[in-house]
C-alpha cells in the first residue's frame, strides 16, 4: 500500500495538514478521502498526479479537484511507494503560481537538511 507523508518545519508546524484544518469540513473531507483512495490504486497517475519535468529529483502535484498538494517519491517499489506531501493550496488560475511552487521546494530541501542534521551529516 502506497503511503503518503507530511512535512514537518523546524518549529513542528505541518503546512499541509494546517491548510487542511482551515478549509471547511466538506473540502478537507473530501481531499483526505481521495488521499486514502489514491493509497490504494494500483498505478497513481492521470488524472490524480501531475509529474514536473526540468527537476534533478522527482517532483509532482497531486490534483484533487480545485486544490493541488506539491509531493516528492521518498521511495519504494511500484503500489508500495512512500510519498512527501510538501505544500497544499487552492488553485486559482491555469499557470501553478510560483510562490506555491517555490514554497514547496523550500519545504523539501528543509526536509532533506533536517534528516542530513539528524543523521549527523555536514
Amino acid at each position: 500500500m502506497r503511503t503518503f507523508e507530511t512535512y514537518t518545519d523546524r518549529k513542528g508546524v505541518d503546512p499541509v495538514n494546517e491548510y487542511l484544518a482551515g478549509l471547511s469540513l466538506k473540502d478537507a473531507t473530501k481531499i483526505l478521502r481521495i488521499l486514502t483512495g489514491l493509497s490504494s490504486i494500483e498505478r497513481l497517475g492521470s488524472p490524480y498526479l501531475k509529474l514536473f519535468s526540468g527537476y534533478p529529483f522527482w517532483f509532482g502535484e497531486l490534483i484533487i479537484g480545485n486544490y493541488r498538494i506539491f509531493v516528492h517519491r521518498l521511495g519504494g517499489e511500484a503500489g508500495e511507494e512512500r510519498y512527501l506531501l510538501l505544500h497544499a493550496f487552492r488553485k486559482k488560475t491555469q499557470q501553478t503560481p510560483p510562490r506555491e511552487l517555490d514554497q514547496a521546494i523550500r519545504n523539501l530541501h528543509d526536509h532533506y537538511a533536517q534528516e542530513r542534521e539528524e543523521s549527523g551529516g555536514a
